[in-house]
């Protein structure tokens, strides 16, 4: 057309010309020349623009690009305990900036493990081998001890000349230790001394000594072991659970390919509304074997309850904190080891649930301890903060007060009277290490417990500046130690010495972690103004960090996304490196769900996995949400979930998925929700209240009703599935009442058959539901694989499974089986 136009101009004499319409001619084709030409260049990638490797699949599985994290245990004021590149067991002396050799490689390659604890006199070593895994913490193995002195080792076994054990812990002092098998607790006054059994009557998978059930270990404990010693290694207080009136679920083991009927496991599991394992606290002197029980708090003697912690407040005193059934109050008590107790403080759950925070802390004399306690900030709600409880005068004050939380207390420095703990600063995707000053010189203003303030405690007190509901000049003496390291370290832990003098810093992101040994003090002990000073780099991850700089690694965004009820909830994107803004080329999305109460996604916590090969390899965005119920942003916030499973958190993931969607440089007609466990719900759950957001879900060992799951974690929340409570909230909760919605979605199902955690009962009855409804879904089972899926070939296959379905989803067709497949012609079938 333009070349036509071309020649009716020139083709004219030159009277005959009309120059203003040439030159609009050559305008418009200048024009459109250069819009075809900008629309070339929005399609074609750039070629010379070097991203760096793709980050693939094996590598996600090559251990060389997972961050190595420094293992250490703090042995004293000023040592810790760790293993060099090439094995070998050092003892790191802080003040010297040396190491001492305890232990070559040898003996641990001779045994093949990893596990070691030293005793208190450093006489001996204590390595555990052959390990067999019971639940999440816990495991049965075999114990050598190692004289680092003579270099001769002993094996570690029981009466009966058994060498599998439950659990093994070395005295605060000397050598002596126990251990406990078959559920009993054994104690030897000497590596090579007889067993003496302290606490009998176990049953194995009944009645535990000092040992955990699955619920406890699981949902309380969150470690191997219910038993502590005291200070002065007189005393072990323990827990004894009793499972015989919990119900026990049953499930099939398939085995070995030559196992012809299998076997049948079983597990006590409390469900919500069944019996729960009672509990006792004892404590027994190891000298003597005399024991006395401690009993609960007057207010829970005759109600269902728990214990949550125990910890030794001084050699002759413990603190325990109880939690009634349904965990909306909390006594914590005070008993010695006569067995008289003496309640401390209480605490209920405003509106919500009582979070589990951990134990106490306790100051070196005993005199007072810290936990962390709800404070209330005007119509903002409950933070999670400091309180120090002082014996003496039964007082309790509040150390921090911000519209932030608190998320653990570390450590107490007596000498100096500074508290150390982490929190979030104010952004909930952040953790930073603060400590926060006792002393001050100004009036204090003090709330107390219980009790009036005398003259004689106001001079006790005079230097503090705290108050339950008010803090005075607190930003001032409550200072950040990490804030200001780099951009780099915006995500912490740290543990510290027990002088509180040194401790080890890990960096954990959003860049690569590192880990290093600081100090809090100048040589005369005195603080070295406000911050830290490094005294050596532990482990720095080089290697790492190089491989890493050589691949195309997505690009991090965080959004705030607004929801129901003026709340806005925050977002994290992985961009793939090829993906440009002012392009038009549109990406698929991958939102990644969990949602479980106090749960976080969106942290800059450094993540190497999955989803940078997906953003990386296989160009798709990958997005996390934290709705209402996650953690970090107040109990106001969290306890919006309360009681109602399968709603704000749903709905807070839908609305998420529509604000990605809307973005221009995303397909909004291949945008995909995945979950695991709670995520796994809240992925079924959103593809049950279908608003066409989603084109396709997946749903890994989901809940799919909520009376499946154990009594401890469901009751929390949810309450009791009994009419007088919340048993309407049960039924709104359930995933199958909405199957029929899932025809509008690809559904992929994920679960292993020997899931002892969520029970395969949960994807069996939802496939059920599906069936009957006629809805098309996809299953993969693994095989007796746990909740995890762990084990052989399993992550890899599992991993590739879920990326050929959302190839299928968005693209049509299956990576794995070839091409897009052709329509085939229907025949008609014959009787």
């Amino acid at each position: 057309m333009f070349c036509y136009l071309l020649q009716e101009l020139v083709g004219n004499t030159a009277e005959q010309r009309n120059w203003r319409g040439i030159a609009i001619a050559l305008l418009v084709i200048v024009v459109v020349c250069a819009l075809i030409v900008t629309a070339v260049i929005l399609v074609t990638p750039m070629v010379d623009e070097d991203l760096g490797e793709l980050f693939t699949l094996d590598d996600y599985f090559d251990k060389n690009y997972k961050p190595k994290t420094f293992h250490s245990t703090w042995i004293s004021d000023d040592k810790f305990l760790y293993r060099n590149e090439e094995g070998a067991l050092y003892a790191y002396d802080c003040t010297k900036n040396a190491t001492t050799l305890i232990m070559d490689n040898t003996t641990f390659r001779q045994f093949d493990t990893p596990h070691f604890t030293l005793s208190a006199d450093r006489q001996y070593v204590l390595l555990k081998y052959d390990l067999a895994q019971v639940f999440r913490h816990s495991t049965i193995a075999s114990y050598v001890v190692y004289n680092i002195n003579t270099k001769d080792p002993y094996d570690l076994k029981g009466p009966q000349g058994d060498d599998k054990i439950q659990y093994v812990t070395w005295a605060p002092k000397g050598h002596a230790l126990i251990f406990i098998q078959n559920n009993n607790i054994f104690y030897k006054s000497d590596v090579q001394a007889v067993p003496v059994i302290i606490a009998d009557g176990g049953i194995p998978g009944e009645i535990y000594n000092g040992v955990p059930d699955w619920v406890y270990e699981e949902e309380i404990l969150s470690t191997d072991n219910a038993m502590w010693w005291s200070p002065n290694a007189t005393f072990v207080a323990y827990a004894v659970i009793n499972d015989t009136r919990v119900p026990k679920y049953y499930y099939q083991i398939y085995g070995n390919l030559d196992s012809a009927y299998g076997e049948l496991a079983s597990i006590a599991y409390p469900k919500p509304g069944f019996p729960n394992p009672t509990i006792n606290i004892k404590i027994v002197n190891v000298l003597n074997k005399k024991t006395v029980e401690i009993e609960p708090p007057l207010s829970f003697k005759n109600i269902e309850h728990y214990f949550t912690s125990v910890i030794w407040k001084d050699d002759q005193s413990i603190i325990v904190s109880w939690l009634n059934r349904p965990q909306n109050q909390s006594i914590v008590t005070i008993c010695d080891v006569s067995g008289t107790c003496k309640e401390s403080t209480r605490e209920d759950g405003h509106g919500g649930w009582v979070s589990m925070t951990g134990a106490p802390i306790v100051s070196r004399d005993g005199l007072r301890y810290f936990m962390i306690l709800p404070q209330k900030d005007a119509d903002a709600g409950y933070f999670n903060h400091v309180a120090m409880l002082e014996k003496k005068v039964e007082l309790m004050i509040f150390l921090t007060h911000h519209r932030w939380e608190v998320t653990k207390i570390l450590a107490y420095d007596q000498e100096l009277k500074l508290v150390y703990y982490i929190g979030t600063g104010g952004d909930p995707r952040h953790r930073h290490l603060y400590r926060s000053s006792l002393s001050h010189d100004k009036t204090p203003c003090l709330e107390f417990v219980g009790q009036v303030l005398t003259s004689y405690v106001a001079e006790i007190f005079q230097h503090f500046v705290f108050s339950v509901y008010f803090s005075v000049n607190l930003e001032h003496h409550s200072t950040c130690l990490t804030c200001s390291l780099n951009s780099d370290c915006q995500y912490v832990s740290a543990t510290f010495s027990s002088s509180t003098r040194y401790y080890l810093l890990n960096c954990l992101g959003p860049g690569v972690p590192y880990t290093t040994l600081r100090s809090v003090a100048g040589a005369q002990g005195k603080l070295n103004g406000y911050l830290s000073f490094l005294v050596a780099t532990m482990e720095n991850n080089t290697m790492l960090r190089e491989k890493l700089s050589k691949k195309a690694l997505p690009r991090v965004e965080y959004v705030q996304i607004e929801v129901d009820k003026g709340y806005k909830i925050w977002g994290k994107m992985l961009l793939p490196p090829v993906l440009k803004k002012d392009e038009i080329t549109k990406y698929p999305v991958v939102l990644h769900v969990y949602g479980g109460p106090g749960s976080q996604r969106v942290t800059e916590k450094f993540s190497i996995g999955w989803e940078t090969y997906l953003t990386s390899s296989q160009e798709m965005i990958y997005v996390y949400a934290d709705g209402r119920g996650s953690g970090g942003r107040g109990q106001k916030f969290l306890h919006q979930i309360y009681r109602r499973f399968g709603t704000v958190e749903v709905d807070d993931a839908i609305a998420a998925g529509k604000h990605f969607s809307k973005l221009h440089y995303v397909d909004d007609k291949k945008v995909a929700i995945w979950g695991w466990s709670f995520g796994g719900f809240v992925a079924a759950s959103a593809l049950g209240k279908q608003t066409d957001t989603f084109q396709c879900g997946i749903s890994v060992a989901p809940v799919t009703d909520w009376i499946y799951y154990d009594s401890v974690y469901t009751e929390r929340y949810m309450g009791l599935p009994r009419a007088d409570d919340n048993l309407q909230g049960y039924k709104d909760a359930n995933v199958s009442k909405n199957v029929e919605n899932f025809k509008n979605s690809n559904f992929l199902l994920i679960h292993g058959t020997g899931d002892d955690n969520v029970h395969f009962q949960n994807s069996a009855q939802l496939m059920k539901a599906l069936t009957e409804k006629d809805v098309y879904y996809r299953t993969q089972l693994y095989t007796d694989k746990h909740h995890g899926l762990l084990g052989g070939n399993t992550r890899h296959h599992f991993y590739e499974t879920m990326e050929d379905f959302l190839f299928e989803c968005f693209k049509g067709y299956s990576q794995k089986h070839g091409k897009e497949p052709q329509p085939v012609e229907k025949k008609p079938q014959t009787l």
